[in-house]
């Protein structure tokens, strides 16, 4: 994940800044669910397109990041909604979306372009890497 560029700025600041996040969310859950087998993150920052505001040399990522979680487990709603909306307000974004995925269904998920995206355009960052290619072509 080092040399991914996470917008369609080509900006090392950015991308530092980003995968910064990306560290204190995966601190945070792996703190309460040790199990988790990856972490992906979807949407619009995994293909590279998401957005930021740069002001006075802040870097303000906008919208949301869009994390998948795979575990064995279904996870824990509750407690996902309150780390995400804590971390959200830690990092300074709008919104930190968790999805949880159970590793075993994988195997079933039907073809979408949500799906799509999830094997071919996303940014695995934490985890068993080859763990997408348990879903379907």
């Amino acid at each position: 994940m080092a040399g991914h560029n996470f917008t369609v700025l080509d900006n090392h600041k950015v991308n530092a800044r980003i995968r910064n996040d990306l560290e204190k969310i995966k601190d945070a859950l792996l703190q309460e669910f040790p199990s988790i087998e990856a972490l992906i993150l979807v949407g619009g920052f995994g293909r590279g397109e998401g957005g930021v505001v740069i002001k006075n040399g802040q870097i303000q990522p906008i919208n949301d990041y869009d994390i998948v979680m795979i575990s064995e487990g279904t996870g824990h709603p509750k407690k996902i909604d309150e780390i995400r909306k804590k971390l959200a307000e830690e990092i300074g974004i709008w919104w930190v979306d968790v999805s949880t995925y159970n590793v075993k269904k994988l195997k079933k998920l039907k073809q979408s372009i949500y799906n799509y995206d999830l094997k071919y355009a996303s940014q695995f960052f934490w985890g068993d890497p080859e763990i997408l290619s348990l879903i379907p072509d």
